[in-house]
Order: structure tokens, then sequence, then C-alpha cells
């Protein structure tokens, strides 16, 4: 399950408290490794390998203190690249700057 822009989902449900994340099945699938790390680390900390599931909710994980991420694992143990809950810039959107002080 994605969002318009064709990305994983993530939510607050059902507490408003827990980390409830969303993906779209991978052709081939076996299983799935989530990662997650503090919203201020530049590595995966933490992760966990799920069984062949589209849904999982992280209790009492704000999800506005972690980025969470999915990847998808074959039955051989092949892993795909990690697809993070992360909104990536919009194209096309202008930047204003402020022009320099005097």
């Amino acid at each position: 399950m994605t969002n318009d822009r064709g990305l994983p989902q993530i939510s607050r449900a059902p507490t408003g408290y827990d980390a409830n994340l969303k993906w779209t099945a991978a052709p081939g699938a076996a299983a799935y490794r989530i990662f997650w790390r503090e919203a201020w680390g530049v590595d995966w900390q933490h992760e966990l390998l799920v069984g062949n599931v589209t849904n999982l909710v992280l209790p009492n994980m704000q999800i506005d203190d972690y980025i969470f991420g999915v990847a998808a694992v074959d039955a051989a143990g092949h892993e795909s690249f990690v697809t993070a809950y992360v909104t990536p810039p919009r194209t096309g959107t202008e930047v204003k700057t402020l022009p320099p002080k005097q």
C-alpha cells in the first residue's frame, strides 16, 4: 500500500503513539526487513525481519523521533534496497532565498 507518490505509508494508528507501517507487496518477496534509526542518526540502528506481511505496528514508537525503512527479502535471502519512509523534495518547487545582508 503506497501513497499517491508511490511511497510506503506511515501513521500513528491505532493509539496515536505507535508506528504503523504499510507497504505494497513486492513480487517474489518471502519476507520483509524493517529498519529504523533515530531521526538525527545517519545509519540504520535497528532491524527486524518480519514474515510475508504488508503491515506492521511498532508499539510506542513515535514516528517523529525515528526514520523507518522496509526491504523485501526473497526465499533465497536476497534483500532489496531499503525504501525509507521519508518524503522526498517536490520537483519544481521554487526555493526562495533572502537577499544578502547589506
